[in-house]
């Protein structure tokens, strides 16, 4: 887990895909404003659900933020573009309910 003083990302775990996915993916409006690919209906238990757990891949991080001292989800995380040789990579903001 990295930390802060306040929050942590964590892996993503199962649990944690049916609350990310209702607060960030089923919010229509709001995913359409953040998200250049148009919106498609996809269950929250679906393997296609952007918050899914996938395979561990070298090339994108996903994690989930928790509040350090109550262990509550409280948003997401995502680096992509990974690259080891330069130990650099893209982050894309952390996702918090409005």
């Amino acid at each position: 887990m990295m930390r802060g003083e306040e929050i942590g990302l964590r892996a993503r775990h199962e649990e944690d895909v049916p609350v990310l996915h209702a607060e960030f993916y089923d919010d229509v409006a709001a995913r359409s404003r953040t998200v250049p690919r148009p919106w498609q209906p996809i269950p929250a238990g679906s393997a296609h659900s952007p918050f899914a757990v996938a395979e561990l891949s070298d090339k994108a991080a996903p994690f989930s933020v928790v509040e350090l001292d109550s262990q509550e989800l409280v948003g997401s995380a995502l680096l992509w573009g990974i690259d080891t040789h330069n130990r650099t990579a893209l982050r894309v903001p952390i996702n918090h309910p409005s």
